[in-house]
């Protein structure tokens, strides 16, 4: 859920009962905001909270909250392996969240994923279509593959690769295996939807 006000967080939460309800934030709070509404994120029993404060490298902010057993994600701004460390050595999150496409691509993601991650786990940020979605399926599946994956709850006009993020009934998505990132590109897709 991409929400910041407290009524959908516990609207979310009545509605579908005890499913893990994951709450990305955005960074649009203050330590001080958080210390008023801990209570109620706590009633919410989030499954964990997603960059809850600004800026988003407030590494004492975050780990504060992870002292309140609040499950804290954070990542998705961070640039390098330099800063995952610091995220880890501060006990800033229980989740960190490299994008594959912020932070130089595969073999840095190679790098965070090989930190020594004390009781934190690497769930990548991926809510793309197209080859940095397919990037991060193929992250997941050789460093992580028991790990969440974010996929933007739409449908497509035209999916540039054929519907390889769409979830099965099971909640599953197939991993692509063919060489490079396992899938190329829908020729035709891009031929119709190209500018020219």
């Amino acid at each position: 859920l991409h929400e910041n006000t407290l009524p959908p967080i516990q609207a979310s939460r009545k509605a579908i009962g005890d499913t893990p309800l994951m709450v990305d934030v955005n960074c649009v709070w203050s330590e001080i905001y958080m210390d008023e509404i801990i209570d109620v994120l706590k009633q919410a029993k989030l499954y964990w909270l997603e960059e809850p404060i600004w800026p988003p490298e407030n590494y004492s902010g975050l780990s504060k909250l992870r002292d309140q057993n609040i499950t804290i994600a954070s990542g998705e701004n961070a640039c390098t392996s330099y800063q995952f460390k610091e995220m880890i050595d501060n006990n800033a999150a229980d989740i960190l969240q490299p994008s594959v496409t912020k932070v130089g691509g595969i073999s840095e993601i190679i790098k965070i994923a090989a930190l020594k991650k004390k009781n934190c786990r690497v769930v990548p940020h991926s809510p793309y279509f197209g080859p940095g979605f397919i990037a991060t399926l193929q992250v997941i599946g050789a460093l992580t593959p028991d790990s969440e994956i974010e996929r933007l709850y739409v449908d497509l006009k035209a999916d540039l690769y054929d519907g390889v993020s769409n979830i099965d009934q099971n909640g599953k998505i197939t991993i692509p295996d063919s060489p490079g990132l396992g899938i190329e590109p829908n020729l035709d897709v891009l031929e119709k939807y190209s500018i020219k």
